[in-house]
């Protein structure tokens, strides 16, 4: 009884990690098949509604697309994303502003995708700027535990140094940047940002502007409460 209580015991065991179950996968989002959709009643005035088409594959199918005008201080649009990855939606915009798309499913979200949206010959959605050489940890947004700080670390694998200045928020007051700015990278360096949350459950963006030589980069961060 006891050599079968012991056998009983090492395959339940056996079989815990194929009874597990699987960790959720964030949703993802291919900005290659996000695009403007056509016009019906052509705008002059600024800003005006611009439509938005993400092809099929373009996103996780069931998720919420999240769109947002990084420019102009507005809600969030949502729109969910059909079986075969595709979407449409329509944000206010004016020529010049910079959007944001992300996908979001179970609490999960993609890494954003960012463009800067001209109307002069047509609509055209352009892929934003970046240094190439410039990574930031965890990446373009950071969550904040409701109490306590978060921080992001900025990477420079150029051949030159880089300064970080002008911090300022879309919103203001949901968050606080607690390191003192212009920050100085050498190359081959790194430095960090600490922030921390002012008001529970919320939500901003927080913009660094990065120079190397003589190019300055207007650099996004979307900030999120964690939750709890």
């Amino acid at each position: 009884m006891l050599l079968l209580a012991l056998w009983s015991t090492a395959g339940a065991l056996g079989c815990g990690p194929q009874g597990a179950t699987p960790m959720p996968e964030p949703p993802s989002i291919d900005g290659g098949r996000i695009g403007p959709g056509l016009l019906g009643v052509i705008a002059l005035s600024e800003p005006h509604q611009v439509p938005i088409v993400g092809e099929p594959g373009a996103a996780t199918p069931g998720a919420t697309l999240r769109a947002l005008n990084l420019d102009l201080d507005l809600p969030v649009v949502s729109a969910t994303v059909a079986p075969d990855g595709s979407f449409s939606t329509a944000v206010l915009a004016s020529t010049g502003n910079e959007l944001r798309f992300q996908a979001v499913r179970e609490g999960m979200r993609s890494t954003p995708a960012d463009f800067l949206y001209t109307s002069a010959g047509g609509d055209q959605l352009t892929a934003s700027q970046r240094f190439a050489c410039l990574a930031l940890s965890p990446g373009f947004e950071l969550d904040l535990p409701v109490s306590g700080s978060a921080r992001l670390r900025i990477e420079n694998s150029c051949d030159g140094a880089l300064t970080v200045a002008t911090p300022r928020f879309r919103s203001g007051g949901r968050f606080t940047l607690d390191s003192s700015l212009p920050l100085e990278i050498p190359a081959g360096g790194e430095g960090t940002l600490d922030l921390r949350l002012a008001s529970p459950g919320a939500e901003d963006v927080l913009f660094l502007d990065v120079a190397q030589g003589a190019q300055t980069l207007r650099y996004p961060v979307g900030l999120f409460s964690a939750t709890e």
